[in-house]
């Protein structure tokens, strides 16, 4: 969670001993990409500790992967891997999207993220706050509309646009469970 008051953390801290991690926002963009991947989890949780961590990881793998998931979220940590999350419908995608992300952050910060080094909890909170008027947030907006609450006419001009935007089919359609990431590692 972004702090006015406090530097952005450059590491995440288990049992009392800090271990740096790569911050800038174009890795967490490919942490996501990995993340809702259709992978197999061990594979993920391998990409995802080599691509993060800067120099070494925490003893415990369960550990590692839950600091990075709650760096990731823009949480502050927490104490354990979540049991089960559900994945839900993605409205957004970094490389699909790249275009009108590239183009959001351009028109309404002065930001070119093709040179900026940005640190993710930075981007966040400034992706989080884009213009309803930009053209990303109209596609966004039009994904995540749910048709049952559309009626008439509109539900056809909607069903058309949600058709045009349609991000590619994700292939991960069961729920996510961090801790299946570990099967096999441990």
């Amino acid at each position: 969670m972004l702090s006015l008051v406090q530097d952005v953390p450059e590491a995440v801290e288990c049992d009392g001993k800090e271990y740096p991690i790569r911050t800038d926002f174009r890795v967490w963009m490919e942490f996501e990409q990995i993340l809702f991947s259709a992978l197999p989890w061990q594979e993920k949780a391998v990409r995802m500790l080599v691509l993060c961590y800067a120099e070494t990881l925490p003893d415990s793998l369960e550990s590692a992967l839950a600091l990075l998931l709650d760096f990731y979220a823009g949480h502050p940590k927490r104490k354990s891997l979540p049991t089960e999350e559900k994945v839900r419908k993605r409205i957004y995608d970094f490389t699909e999207d790249a275009d009108m992300i590239y183009a959001a952050f351009l028109a309404q910060y002065h930001i070119d993220l093709t040179t900026e080094n940005l640190h993710w909890w930075k981007f966040l909170a400034l992706f989080h706050s884009l213009s309803a008027k930009s053209k990303l947030m109209q596609v966004i907006r039009i994904r995540a509309l749910d048709l049952s609450r559309v009626s008439g006419s509109e539900k056809n001009y909607y069903r058309r646009m949600k058709w045009l935007y349609r991000l590619p089919q994700d292939e991960m359609e069961e729920a996510v469970q961090p801790a299946m990431v570990l099967d096999g590692l441990i």
